[in-house]
């Protein structure tokens, strides 16, 4: 009787599974996984949000700086982009490793975005312009499906540095294409007029906490665990 090889064991597991934490090339079947287990799940908690719509004591997350940035309506186009962006990621890592990483870092992500968008009513009051251009009118239209919750931090931040994050462990020589792409994808939820300043550096924030949550919990770690030998030490002295 043969022995099943490492592939045909992958090839056995039920179909909404984690992939392996190796250096093989990921399947098309776990691809297509990531899909169902990672974006699916932040579709639904992020329209949640949407719909329950902005409590009676929201806070805007407007500031007065916001009032000095123009509305391009060319910029919709990098707005919309950020979806195909993020769409394309589990196709373009090469790793099973790194599809995995993905997959929980976008879990991670839904825990802790959602607990901000729960703890604090905060919303976003977009910008009212009149449209001269077909994308202008797009900006409008997008706006009938969205609404001001959800605003803080910036999920097309936060997805357009996964994103480009991502995609550089792909294809590590584009890097700077690749963050270019998330940075102009920022810029276009202010230009659009769909965000304020502070959600678009939450937003930046979130997905540094989210990727360096490891490196951030060992530094508190260690820290407390100075201080608390630091306090004994003292005391015993």
């Amino acid at each position: 009787m043969s022995i099943p090889s490492s592939s045909d064991k992958k090839e056995n597991k039920p179909f909404l599974s984690l992939p392996p934490a190796d250096d093989t090339m990921p399947s098309l079947r776990y691809r297509l996984a990531s899909y169902f287990l990672a974006f699916i799940p932040w579709f639904i908690v992020y329209e949640a949000f949407i719909l329950i719509g902005a409590p009676k004591d929201a806070v805007s997350t407007n500031i007065w700086l916001d009032k000095y940035i123009p509305i391009w309506e060319f910029s919709q186009f990098f707005y919309v982009f950020a979806y195909v962006f993020s769409f394309l990621v589990p196709f373009a890592l090469k790793r099973d490793r790194d599809l995995r990483s993905l997959i929980t870092d976008i879990w991670f992500t839904i825990i802790f975005v959602g607990i901000i968008y729960a703890a604090f009513p905060l919303i976003v009051k977009q910008k009212e312009f009149i449209p001269h251009s077909f994308m202008g009118r797009f900006i409008l239209f997008e706006r009938t499906t969205d609404g001001e919750s959800g605003a803080l931090p910036s999920c097309h931040v936060i997805w357009a540095f996964i994103s480009a994050y991502y995609f550089t462990r792909g294809y590590p020589g584009l890097k700077l294409l690749w963050y270019a792409l998330a940075i102009i994808i920022s810029v276009s939820c202010l230009t659009t007029g769909a965000h304020s300043i502070l959600d678009v550096l939450a937003g930046f924030c979130s997905f540094f906490i989210v990727i360096y949550r490891r490196n951030i919990w060992n530094f508190i770690w260690h820290t407390a665990e100075n201080l608390f030998r630091g306090v004994f030490r003292k005391r015993a002295g």
